[in-house]
């Protein structure tokens, strides 16, 4: 069972910043810290089995081991099935972290939207080389309350998003840093919420 979560944990990690769509991005975000919230109430993760293939198809096979895990299993199961899953895309792109198709990349005028969108992404990254799980949890943490922020952003924006360019060289810069470094900037930034990550 913990397994399984901490593989669900993991795809929408790995998925957020290679995900163009904004909407999408968000909705990835929520899901990795429920499943990650969820994972740390039974304990963090653990090595109860293999993971691969259909993730809900292989716990609906999973014989729960008590009464506890039967429900914590079948709840999992109802808030999969009840989620919008993240837009299909039907284009593809070389950039990293990915942008809405119709953003241009490239510098441009300071972006509070873009700045939060990048640190949600190094820390969804980063959460996947975290040496503890109390680090990776942290991580999530920054990564779901940054995407929170681009949607209150975007509310109060004057022009919607994507009408001028925006600068993802952030996103490289901290991921270049050593891990510790960009753990604890990370961190940092994230919990003061309205910095500039490329800072």
């Amino acid at each position: 069972m913990r397994a399984l979560l901490g593989a669900l944990v993991d795809r929408a990690l790995e998925r957020l910043p290679l995900e163009p769509n904004l909407h999408a991005k968000r909705d990835l975000g929520q899901h990795a810290h429920e499943d990650a919230q969820a994972l740390d109430a039974l304990g963090g993760p653990a090595d109860d089995g293999p993971a691969d293939g259909d993730l809900l198809a292989l716990a609906r096979t999973r014989v729960p081991a008590d009464e506890v895990q039967a429900r914590a299993l079948a709840l999992l199961i109802r808030r999969h099935e009840r989620r919008p899953a993240p837009a299909l895309v039907f284009f593809t792109t070389d950039a990293v972290p990915a942008r809405d198709p119709f953003v241009e990349l490239g510098p441009g005028p300071p972006s509070p939207l873009n700045d939060a969108l990048i640190l949600a992404e190094a820390a969804a990254s980063t959460a996947l080389e975290a040496a503890t799980w109390e680090t990776k949890l942290g991580l999530i943490d920054v990564a779901a309350a940054q995407l929170d922020r681009t949607a209150e952003i975007e509310a109060g924006l004057d022009a919607p998003w994507g009408t001028g360019p925006v600068d993802t060289s952030g996103y490289e810069r901290l991921m270049a840093l050593p891990l510790g470094d960009r753990v604890e900037q990370l961190l940092r930034e994230g919990a003061r919420g309205d910095e500039d990550p490329t800072l």
